[in-house]
């Protein structure tokens, strides 16, 4: 094999290795979620600690962002995996899919909580 292919083997597995490195992100993002969302929602004068009814507009508000945050990991593995692909290592696509997946379920659980809290009252 040539100088560059080997390049390209090692290039490809580093990647794949960061893309598994990006899941551990997934604590320090939920917590700066929380600490978006929650700062957010007390900035706007409607602390959401499950006492108080809180308007759709700071749900929003709030809740987008930190939201934003919290995917930041998958993004960073997908990114990554895409990388490894290119230069011909499939091994991203296991922890692309896992970050993906945790994102995908962790925004559905918060859009369908604030779903039925604007439904239920």
């Amino acid at each position: 094999m040539t100088r560059i292919g080997e390049r390209a083997l090692e290039a490809g597995a580093r990647d794949v290795r960061h893309a598994w490195w990006s899941l551990m992100l997934f604590p320090l993002s939920l917590l700066g979620a929380f600490v978006i969302g929650e700062g957010l929602a007390s900035l706007f004068g409607h602390p959401i600690d499950g006492s108080a009814d809180v308007p759709l507009w700071v749900m929003v508000a709030a809740g987008g962002p930190a939201l934003l945050v919290f995917v930041v990991p998958a993004l960073v593995a997908v990114v990554f995996a895409k990388q490894a692909e290119r230069l011909g290592n499939q091994g991203g696509r296991a922890p692309m899919r896992i970050a993906v997946g945790l994102a995908a379920v962790f925004v559905l659980l918060n859009v369908v909580q604030g779903l039925l809290t604007v439904a239920l009252g």
